[in-house]
C-alpha cells in the first residue's frame, strides 16, 4: 500500500476537526478578532477580496468586500464557510493554491492568514498568488512568530489551542525572500499581538501599548507583511499640481513661485489661503501677479472647517505635491519627489529635514525626532522627519486616504497622511532634503498636544 502523503495527512486533519473548528476557534475568539482588526486596518471596506486558506471564513467576512472568494483546500470546510456566511456578495471554492489558482478573476487584496506554514511548495503558492492579482492589488501575509513555536506546542499539548501539524516554521527575511522569489514588494511589514488572552482588559491595553516597544514588538505572536505586485513600470509623465498652504506670512512666495520648477506634462501651482486675514491675501496676490503670465496659478481661499485640503483636491492634476510656503525648503526639491513616484518607486513620499546637516536648533530638532518616533510607534512603520510639510502622492491614492472629515492643519506636517499611507499599504519612501533655516517664516510648531491628537486619530 502506498504510504500516505503529507498533503493527505492534511486533508484528513482538516476533514476530521472541520465539526470542531468553531469551538476552537470559539476557544481562542481573541486571537481571531485582534487578526480581524489587523485586516481591516490595512484593507479599505468595500473591495475585491479573495481569502486563500479561508478556513470558516470569518476573516474574509471581517473585512467587509463587495465582492469574496474564499479558497480553501479542504472540501469540508468549504461547506461549513458556505453554510456559516451565506449571501450572494461571498463565494467559497474548493482549491489547493499549492496546485492551481483556484480562481480566473483578479482581486484588490488578497489574504493570506496562517497559511504558509502547511504548503508544501511555498514559492508554486505564491507565484499562482501573484495571478490573482493586478497590478494595484495588496497581499497581506500573516503567520506566527517563530519565537512562539514551543510555547504553542505546549498550548496545544495542555488543550489550551488547536494542534496543527504545521511543516514549516518561516523566518521574516524567508518570508520576504519567498514574496520577492514570486514576483511580489513587500511595502511594510510589523508585529503585533503580545498577549493572547484579554485578562479582563489587561491583555487589550499590553497590545496597544507594550506591544509596540522596540524590543518587545519583535515577540509579539503575529508577524504580518504587506506586499504588492512587482512591476518594471514604464517611467510616466505626469500633470502636476503642486499646493503651498499659507497661513502665516507670504513673504516668501515670490522666491519661491520665481524657482518653482516646471514638472511633467504640465505643472499647476496651488497658492491655498486661510481665509479671513485680507492682508495676507494682499499680500498673496502681489507675490502671484509678476509671475501669472508664465505660470499656471490658483489662488484659492479655504475655511477652518473645511482645512487646507479641499484646497488642494480642486485640481485634476495626476501628481500631487505640497510644499511648505514659509521658504524653509528650496523647491527644486519637488523634481526628487516627482521622479520617486514617476518611476513607480514608491506611492508616497516625505522629505526628511534630519539627515544633512543643517543649522536647525538642536530643541527643534529633537522635537521632530521625538515627533516621527511617536508617529512611527503608532502606525509600526519606521519615519524619520515624519513632521516635515513637504510630501507627494497620486492624486488617485490621496482620494482613498482614510482621512478625517476636516482635514488636519498644516501644522502637523505629514504626519496625518503618512499614518494614512502606512494604514493603506502604500510603499512609503523618504527623501533627504536640506533645511533652510531661518526661513521667511520659520515658527515653531504649534502645541504637542495638537499633533498628538492628529497621530491619535489615525492610530489603530
Amino acid at each position: 500500500m502506498a504510504a500516505t502523503t503529507p498533503k493527505q495527512q492534511l486533508a484528513d486533519f482538516f476533514a476530521a476537526r472541520a465539526a470542531q473548528a468553531d469551538a476552537w476557534r470559539a476557544k481562542n475568539s481573541y486571537y481571531y478578532q485582534w487578526l480581524g482588526r489587523l485586516l481591516r486596518f490595512i484593507l479599505p471596506p468595500g473591495g475585491q477580496v479573495v481569502d486563500v486558506g479561508s478556513g470558516l471564513g470569518d476573516l474574509l467576512a471581517a473585512v467587509a468586500p463587495a465582492r469574496g472568494v474564499g479558497l480553501d483546500f479542504s472540501p469540508a470546510m468549504t461547506v461549513i464557510s458556505a453554510r456559516r456566511h451565506p449571501g450572494d456578495h461571498l463565494r467559497f471554492v474548493t482549491a489547493d493554491i499549492d496546485r492551481e489558482v483556484g480562481s480566473r478573476e483578479t482581486f484588490d487584496a488578497v489574504i493570506v492568514s496562517d497559511l504558509l506554514g502547511y504548503l508544501d511548495d511555498i514559492q508554486t503558492a505564491l507565484e499562482h498568488i501573484r495571478l490573482l492579482c493586478h497590478k494595484k492589488s495588496r497581499v497581506v501575509v500573516t503567520q506566527y512568530n517563530r519565537l512562539w513555536e514551543p510555547i504553542l506546542h505546549l498550548g496545544a499539548a495542555l488543550g489550551f489551542n488547536q494542534p496543527k501539524p504545521l511543516h514549516n516554521w518561516l523566518s521574516a527575511r524567508e518570508v520576504v525572500q519567498l514574496l520577492e522569489l514570486a514576483g511580489f514588494e513587500v511595502v511594510s511589514r510589523g508585529y503585533t499581538f503580545l498577549c493572547p488572552k484579554r485578562w479582563w482588559g489587561l491583555g487589550e491595553i499590553i497590545n496597544q501599548t507594550v506591544a509596540r516597544l522596540p524590543l518587545l514588538r519583535r515577540c509579539c505572536l503575529i508577524q504580518y507583511f504587506v506586499a504588492r505586485p512587482a512591476v518594471a513600470a514604464p517611467v510616466r509623465r505626469y500633470s502636476v499640481a503642486v499646493v503651498m498652504p499659507v497661513s502665516g506670512s507670504a513673504a516668501a512666495l515670490p522666491w519661491l513661485l520665481e524657482r518653482m520648477p516646471t514638472l511633467g506634462s504640465r505643472t499647476e501651482i496651488i497658492v491655498a489661503v486661510a481665509d479671513g486675514d485680507p492682508k495676507r491675501m494682499a499680500d498673496v496676490a502681489a507675490a502671484v501677479k509678476p509671475l501669472s503670465p508664465r505660470r499656471t496659478i490658483r489662488v484659492v481661499k479655504f475655511s477652518p472647517a473645511n482645512g487646507w485640503w479641499s484646497a488642494a483636491l480642486i485640481s485634476d492634476a495626476e501628481l500631487l505635491i505640497v510644499l511648505p510656503a514659509d521658504g524653509s525648503l528650496d523647491p527644486v526639491v519637488t523634481e526628487k519627489f516627482y521622479r520617486v513616484i514617476a518611476e513607480a518607486n514608491a506611492d508616497f513620499v516625505v522629505g526628511s529635514r534630519l539627515v544633512y546637516p543643517s543649522a536647525m536648533p538642536a530643541w527643534r530638532w529633537l522635537h521632530h525626532r521625538f515627533l516621527s518616533a511617536l508617529c512611527s510607534f503608532t502606525v509600526s512603520q519606521p519615519f524619520t522627519d515624519a513632521a516635515c510639510g513637504t510630501f507627494a502622492l497620486r492624486r488617485e491614492d490621496a482620494a482613498r486616504l482614510p482621512l478625517p472629515t476636516q482635514t488636519p492643519s498644516h501644522d502637523a506636517g505629514a504626519m496625518p497622511f503618512a499614518a494614512s499611507a502606512a494604514r493603506r499599504g502604500l510603499k512609503i519612501a523618504e527623501v533627504p532634503v536640506h533645511f533652510r533655516s531661518g526661513g521667511f517664516n520659520d515658527q515653531p510648531i504649534r502645541q504637542w498636544a495638537m499633533l498628538w491628537r492628529e497621530i491619535r486619530r489615525f492610530a489603530w
